[in-house]
């Protein structure tokens, strides 16, 4: 007997934020995300051609400051 399971095609992406190391030599933050929070860009000048230029679209984009409850809340009971 085969168990039927409907499919879901959701793409969802976490950012974490800058570590303690990454700080102290000077990392950055190199992405920004868009007010509906479904597309990353990717924050460089040398990112001018291909398909980073116009950056990367996901059904939902969770910047750095989230917290898991509100990961929990989009992924589990929407």
């Amino acid at each position: 007997m085969q168990c039927m399971l409907p499919h879901f095609n959701v793409l969802e992406y976490r950012f974490r934020p800058v570590n303690a190391i990454e700080t102290r030599e000077g990392g950055e933050v190199v992405v920004a995300f868009s007010d509906n929070l479904q597309t990353v860009q990717v924050k460089s000048a040398q990112v001018s051609t291909g398909p980073e230029k116009d950056g990367f679209t996901f059904d939902r984009v969770f910047p750095m400051g989230t917290k898991q409850h509100e990961i929990f809340e989009y992924g589990v009971k929407e």
